[in-house]
């Protein structure tokens, strides 16, 4: 049988069980390890490439439901199987929600390792290859976002260069009230740096303080730039 590039690890209190998985593991071409304490387990995780983890929740299973959750939680890419002697048995089901990728009966099931073994290697294959695509589509996400944030900003300028001009507007026909709009804009900007200001409540206060005499750019010559008060004759109407 030639070599197989993976790695198994077997966690199992039962070292008789474990030397048997073992030999039917190796007849099928696979390196494989075995632990019976969940620190020699992580000790192989840590310091071989492992591929694969059967894990026995016959005996202590609540310690091994334990070790699944953690596996998943501290390696990005592990497939896990598990072995129980009971096909109803609940910790199979408890196994898969947490991460599990398959699961075998023994010992009628120790024929189907191959099968299994395939199984669990696609799946993980899939799982990385959704990963990818979400992480693509992640990146794609933050692009376009950023790609909108920056029309935003440029539209956001466009907009308050366009009531600068028109504050420039006012001035050239009266150059105090002009004046008054750009005086009242940096006050204002200055008193909203000396606070936690968020950048676009700052913008929208710049551009706040622009706008209260603009109105005036639609009032006539004589009433704009009258230096005493209007008379009822030629206040409009």
């Amino acid at each position: 049988m030639a070599k197989k590039i993976e790695k198994i690890l077997i966690f199992s209190s039962n070292k008789g069980e474990s030397g048997l998985l073992t030999t039917k593991l190796g007849d099928l071409g696979y390196t494989s390890f075995s632990a019976q304490t969940p620190e020699a387990a992580f000790s192989f995780l840590d310091h071989e490439l492992i591929r694969i983890v059967f894990i026995d929740i016959v005996d202590n299973p609540e310690e091994k439901i334990k070790v699944i959750t953690d596996i998943k939680n501290r390696y990005a890419n592990i497939g896990i199987v598990v072995i129980s002697a009971n096909i109803a048995d609940k910790n199979i089901l408890r196994s898969f929600v947490l991460g599990a990728a398959n699961f075998i009966i023994k010992p009628s099931d120790w024929n189907r390792l191959s099968i299994v073994i395939a199984a669990t290697l696609e799946r993980l294959k899939m799982d990385s290859q959704a990963k990818e695509q979400l992480d693509g589509l992640e990146r794609e996400l933050d692009t376009a976002n950023t790609a909108l944030e920056n029309s935003t900003d440029i539209v956001e300028q466009i907009f308050i260069d366009n009531v600068k001009s028109f504050v420039g507007l006012i001035e050239t026909r009266d150059y105090q009230v002009g004046r008054h709009c750009k005086r009242v804009s940096t006050f204002s900007i200055a008193i909203s740096e000396r606070y936690d200001i968020k950048d676009r409540v700052k913008r929208e206060i710049e551009i706040g303080a622009l706008l209260p005499d603009t109105g005036k750019i639609g009032l006539p010559d004589n009433i704009l730039s009258k230096t005493h008060n209007l008379s009822s004759n030629p206040r409009p109407p």
